[in-house]
């Protein structure tokens, strides 16, 4: 299963600070946080989560991986033909649907 770079955001943190450490701890890719793209609700059987999309400017394309198998770059055209995580799929879709894709 496939889904977006990120996680919990920690007390006293914003989602913007929450985002460029994810990012860097996630890749080792310094990150800048821009605006907020798209938001997705979900709930899991074990409660509730809040998906926020953050556009971002990377400082690298290249990425070297500390908690994933794998990262790919690919194109918007494909990217819901990707198994992803429930919770990613309504942000995919928006990507999808103001980026472009087929």
């Amino acid at each position: 299963m496939w889904e977006f770079p990120g996680g919990k955001q920690e007390p006293g943190e914003t989602i913007y600070q929450c985002l460029e450490r994810e990012i860097y701890e996630e890749l080792y890719v310094s990150a800048r946080a821009g605006e907020v793209f798209a938001e997705s609700l979900y709930m899991y059987e074990g409660g509730a989560i809040n998906l926020v999309a953050i556009l971002i400017e990377l400082d690298s394309t290249e990425f070297s991986l500390s908690v994933h198998d794998a990262a790919r770059w690919v194109k918007i055209e494909s990217l819901l033909n990707y198994e992803l995580a429930p919770a990613d799929i309504p942000i995919a879709e928006r990507i999808v649907e103001i980026y472009g894709g087929t």
